[in-house]
């Protein structure tokens, strides 16, 4: 727990409930992991830019061809944005036009933190939004409880949307 607590970190988790997704959208329907990149991505460049900072991006690898659309969607991202944010805020947030697509061996740190936070945020975020009605006492109540604080928040208030994004 110690590791969850006391490293510096902002959280920026985003669920999206694909069966409603799909359901909903049908053929037009993004594809899942894509869709839930560019919510990410959002956030990340608006809370960069509340900070007057910048960032970069890196991802896991997943696969050749799943690379090569990850990379497809970024680029696409920083050239043309999205209804909720011009190409020239992200081009003046994020330091690379280019994501980066790294694989866990090789020794980076923040990869590893997203892998050992991934349940536990997602269980959070359906919780918070209602689609699970308890959580089990066990390590991931635990890591939830200690993370609470981590969240993206608005003027260090409301998480919910800023920090915790379920997309239905």
């Amino acid at each position: 727990m110690w590791l969850f607590k006391n490293l510096e970190y902002i959280i920026c988790g985003v669920v999206l409930d694909k069966k409603h997704h799909f359901s909903m959208y049908e053929k037009a329907a993004k594809h899942p992991y894509h869709y839930c990149l560019d919510i990410l991505l959002e956030r990340y460049v608006f809370f960069l830019s509340s900070h007057g900072a910048y960032g970069d991006v890196v991802a896991e690898t997943r696969g050749k061809k799943e690379d090569k659309a990850l990379t497809t969607v970024f680029e696409d991202f920083y050239e043309n944005g999205t209804w909720y944010l011009e190409p020239n805020k992200i081009n003046r947030c994020l330091t690379s036009k280019r994501i980066k697509i790294k694989s866990k061996g090789q020794g980076y740190w923040g990869l590893e933190l997203a892998d050992l936070l991934a349940l536990a945020v997602k269980l959070d975020i359906l919780y918070t939004y209602g689609k699970l009605n308890k959580l089990k006492d066990n390590f991931n109540l635990k890591i939830i409880d200690v993370i609470q604080s981590k969240y993206r928040k608005n003027n260090n208030v409301k998480v919910v949307g800023f920090g915790k994004k379920l997309i239905e």
